[in-house]
């Protein structure tokens, strides 16, 4: 895990943000399997990919989902990870990527609709490594 992994914004001189990723990311359209701590697999559907994270969006459900609520507490057991479970496209080959990821970010687009950000923490090299390829067929073109 990388603390550079995820989007990390700092005010340039004119005072614009400037993103400043350690890897790229490209907009997809990916579905896939999440699997959260009780080991219960819902679908969703990867808005944005890197070697380093994604973005999920989803409804409500997927938020509670990944949330796994403390029957103590009530409130969310802390840190929020899950396995996500996805088939990139090669040019070879169609693949199947599983990485291990801890939630960084969510935001609430509509009354129904999330988006989740996720930082990749256990992902094999040859994995990463094609996750880069994969963003940068799609960013070159």
């Amino acid at each position: 895990y990388s603390p550079n992994s995820y989007q990390i914004i700092a005010r340039g001189a004119n005072k614009m943000p400037v993103e400043r990723r350690h890897h790229p990311r490209a907009e997809t359209h990916l579905s896939a399997d999440i699997v959260n701590g009780n080991e219960q697999s819902m679908e969703a559907i990867i808005t944005d990919l890197s070697a380093g994270g994604l973005t999920l969006e989803g409804s409500a459900k997927l938020v509670k989902h990944i949330e796994i609520i403390d029957a103590d507490s009530g409130e969310p057991r802390f840190p929020i990870e899950a396995s996500i479970v996805f088939k990139l496209p090669t040019t070879d080959a169609v693949i199947q990527i599983k990485v291990s990821c801890r939630l960084v970010h969510k935001r609430r687009l509509a009354q129904d609709l999330y988006r989740i950000s996720m930082v990749i923490l256990e992902i094999n090299d040859e994995q990463r490594a094609q996750l880069a390829r994969h963003v940068d067929t799609i960013n070159a073109g």
